[in-house]
């Protein structure tokens, strides 16, 4: 039951996100405790719930990004963030690669892969 809380934490983001009431209280009540405890079960497991939301935002945008449907600021939007210029900071933060970047590479992936088969 090492990292527990946070794998529950994710989990409750990924439901909560597309509400866009995500906010530590939010999480905390979904789960019927307070703010400060759900803070210090995830302080005992060596994380934030800063930590956590930033890996739920990472996994969320790197999976609609790949959607040619949706265009970045639709993908902001709907993994947490107002603004468009600091998701394009996030993003670059979290992959090393623009969002221009990982969106090409994605593209090249699925035509390779379709290449093959």
């Amino acid at each position: 039951m090492e990292h527990f809380i946070s794998a529950v934490v994710q989990n409750t983001l990924f439901k909560l996100i597309a509400g866009g009431n995500f906010q530590v209280k939010d999480v905390a009540n979904k789960l019927g405790i307070s703010s400060r405890t759900l803070q210090r079960w995830l302080q005992n497991e060596g994380t934030t719930f800063k930590k956590q939301l930033s890996i739920v935002q990472k996994i969320l945008a790197q999976n609609l990004l790949q959607d040619r449907t949706l265009n970045t600021a639709e993908v902001s939007f709907l993994v947490g963030f107002n603004s468009v210029s600091s998701f394009y900071k996030a993003f670059k933060k979290w992959t090393g690669v623009t969002v221009k970047e990982y969106r090409l590479q994605a593209i090249l992936k699925t035509n390779s892969i379709n290449a093959v088969i």
